[in-house]
């Protein structure tokens, strides 16, 4: 079992089919917080491995933590009761994945805490994937997955992968194997 900071814990499940599947709990009650266990069942299991399942969950119990110890609500019943966090509630969620009591973060790990959440935030709106009251008909439900994706893509860093340098074309090989051998005559003589 990984620790999140002694609120949320990741366990390790191995079903009767032998895919193992991580589970967020409770660390004292070892009950599993449920919007995260519908997200892992519903939805990303089919998406990632297991091993980047536990490292999201691990994510989502730093979410629950800041919920719990800084929000000062439930993250479970804030979601299924229809609402939402609110746009300084995210941005100072953000601040806490890398805020003095939390590791520090390198750019690309910070960016991919921060694409989880939105993941997750964006499949948490509709009623029917988390369970609970129905607060927003089609158009609500694209503009404020629209609103979350924004506020959570103005907090990334910018880390992106490396482009692929392409090898050179054969032409422009040759001229260049040529260049060099003609620069190493020169400097012969």
């Amino acid at each position: 079992m990984a620790d999140t900071g002694k609120i949320f814990s990741v366990l390790h499940i191995v079903l009767d089919s032998g895919e193992r599947l991580p589970c967020l709990v409770d660390a004292t009650t070892w009950i599993p917080a449920r919007v995260a266990l519908r997200w892992i069942m519903r939805y990303r299991r089919y998406r990632v491995q297991s091993s980047t399942l536990a490292a999201n969950l691990r994510v989502l119990g730093k979410v629950y933590k800041w919920t719990q110890e800084t929000a000062g609500f439930g993250l479970d019943d804030r979601l299924t009761g229809g609402r939402t966090l609110q746009n300084r509630e995210i941005e100072s969620l953000a601040r806490s994945f890398r805020g003095a009591k939390a590791k520090e973060l390198d750019t690309g790990a910070f960016d991919q805490h921060l694409a989880i959440l939105e993941d997750f935030l964006k499949w948490s709106l509709d009623s029917e994937n988390r369970g609970g009251r129905r607060s927003l008909d089609l158009a609500q439900l694209a503009q404020e997955r629209n609103r979350v994706g924004l506020i959570l893509r103005s907090l990334r860093t910018g880390a992106r992968a490396t482009e692929r340098i392409e090898p050179l074309k054969r032409r422009r090989f040759e001229r260049s194997a040529t260049a060099l051998a003609l620069g190493a005559i020169r400097k012969a003589y």
